[in-house]
């Protein structure tokens, strides 16, 4: 079972680009989305960047593969160590970061918390 696991904003952060910004949307199209705390952010962004630095190292590797075979095996144990990296994350389910990335991409407010959260962890870890 393939996991989506980086959030598009983690990822946009990480590798150079900026948090998704764009017009505000009509209210009419904002859909709900729960209340999320600061503290489940962090964990969120501190989870993020880990994955994403997990991520990187293997799309390198898995441009120096040269066989189908051998990059489908690369493929399933990024993703295994990817997913047990979350899993493992204190205080953060799977499926909540699964949520909270799917929300993200939906909702600019929770975008934008995120986004902070996440400058300020790549502003300390660098």
């Amino acid at each position: 079972m393939k996991h989506r696991i980086v959030s598009a904003v983690a990822f946009a952060l990480v590798f150079g680009g900026a948090a998704v910004a764009g017009p505000e949307p009509h209210p009419e199209t904002v859909r709900y989305v729960p209340a999320i705390s600061d503290a489940t952010i962090e964990r969120f962004a501190e989870t993020a960047i880990a994955v994403s630095k997990i991520r990187k190292d293997y799309m390198m590797r898995y441009y120096e593969v040269d066989n189908d075979a051998d990059r489908a095996s690369l493929i399933a144990e990024a993703n295994a160590r990817l997913s047990a990296h979350v899993v493992a994350t204190p205080g953060l389910s799977f499926s909540e970061y699964q949520r909270i990335n799917r929300d993200a991409q939906e909702d600019p407010v929770l975008n934008a918390r995120i986004a902070r959260a996440l400058k300020a962890h790549l502003g300390t870890d660098q």
